[in-house]
């Protein structure tokens, strides 16, 4: 990759970032007062919890999602490793996202849209700090 793609392709990235950071304010902020936290940061962080642990569910669940995914993502979910803030902030999106759209989900669709749960996570992923 040469320098000016690489440079161009960080740009991107922190641009994403902050656009990511910003929804998840406004995500923590919505469920500051439900979840019972004083400050964003451990709203924040209960909403990862969160999400890292329905993401370890469906797992278990369906163990062929993890195609969608590096096997160092995986690794790092199922083992209670640090993420990145990228990795971290996409979970939570993705999460989220997905919780908003699953409660107009009849069940007899719920592997597939979980199955594109799973394929956006990746693309994300891979569009971020795996690229």
């Amino acid at each position: 990759m040469n320098s000016k793609s690489n440079k161009n392709t960080h740009f991107k990235n922190f641009q994403l970032l902050d656009f990511v950071t910003v929804k998840i304010a406004k995500y923590a902020r919505e469920f500051q007062e439900t979840l019972g936290f004083s400050s964003l940061a451990a709203t924040v962080y209960e909403l990862e919890q969160q999400a890292r642990t329905m993401l370890r569910i469906e797992l278990t669940q369906w163990p062929e999602l993890s195609k969608e995914v590096t096997a160092e993502f995986i690794h790092l979910l199922q083992n209670s490793l640090a993420l990145s803030i990228f990795e971290r902030s996409m979970i939570i999106l993705v999460e989220l996202d997905a919780r908003q759209v699953s409660e107009a989900i009849q069940p007899i669709y719920l592997t597939e849209f979980t199955r594109l749960k799973w394929e956006a996570l990746g693309a994300c992923l891979k569009g971020g700090v795996y690229e």
